[in-house]
């Protein structure tokens, strides 16, 4: 089967919009999530630690919490480290593909892998708790950027 392929591009600059608005609705400094994303991610994390249980949620509720998880870790995995969206064929996808952060840049010049952010924000919407800094760090293992002993 035929799938189209996405623009790339316009997909980066709408999850960049998305993050910015979530950053700036906490009274945040959009520019926070390039200049200092550790800040950006501890005001997302402080804004939804109390209230925001996604497994309470509609599905309506998770789809845009989901949204919010891929935007900001993305856009923290991009700023920290070099890296970008891609968009993955895969034919297991109903889609035909995946979105991934990849190109990420690592510290000894080791090869990194691709990180499907979506998977991620997927599987913390079962847990009652959700911090996007515990996304980042899976992802940050995921991509080779981080060994874990």
């Amino acid at each position: 089967m035929d799938y189209p392929n996405p623009d790339v591009d316009e997909w980066a600059a709408e999850l960049r919009d998305f993050a910015e608005r979530i950053v700036v609705s906490l009274g945040g400094d959009p520019q926070w999530l390039s200049t200092n994303p550790d800040w950006a991610v501890g005001l997302v994390d402080r804004g939804i630690a109390e209230d925001w249980d996604p497994t309470a949620m509609d599905d309506g509720d998770r789809h845009r919490f989901r949204s919010l998880l891929m935007a900001v870790t993305g856009e923290f995995l991009i700023n920290t480290h070099g890296a970008h969206w891609a968009w993955l064929l895969d034919d297991t996808s109903p889609l035909g593909g995946r979105w991934v952060v990849t190109g990420f840049t690592h510290p000894l010049g080791q090869r990194t892998r691709p990180v499907d952010v979506g998977r991620i924000a997927n599987d913390a919407l079962s847990l009652h708790r959700v911090q996007v800094i515990d996304l980042v760090d899976t992802a940050e293992r995921e991509s080779g950027l981080r060994v874990t002993a």
